[in-house]
């Protein structure tokens, strides 16, 4: 995985005149090879991987998360509020 990210970043810091220079297939077997070495490895293990895209799904929308999870905890503490009240209403107004 280190020589990936150092591929890359060699790639990426490299001067644009010197990427001009090469010639056109060499760019072109560059991008192939760099496209070739980057594709991810799908990990065996279910639970890692349904781990890591939680993980991920999370890190990209800890905003949006949040606000769902304040309001459906809003929404559950007024519904027990609620049902508190309609329960003592009910034990309190029926006499027989």
């Amino acid at each position: 995985m280190g020589h990936l990210v150092y591929n890359l970043e060699m790639l990426l810091l490299q001067a644009p005149s010197r990427l001009t220079n090469l010639g056109m297939t060499q760019n072109r077997n560059l991008s192939q090879l760099l496209s070739q070495k980057l594709v991810p490895t799908k990990e065996p293990n279910p639970i890692k991987r349904y781990y890591r895209k939680a993980a991920y799904f999370l890190e990209d929308n800890w905003k949006r998360v949040w606000v769902l999870v304040l309001w459906v905890s809003i929404c559950v503490d007024l519904f027990t509020w609620k049902f508190i009240q309609y329960r003592r209403f009910l034990h309190h107004s029926v006499r027989w």
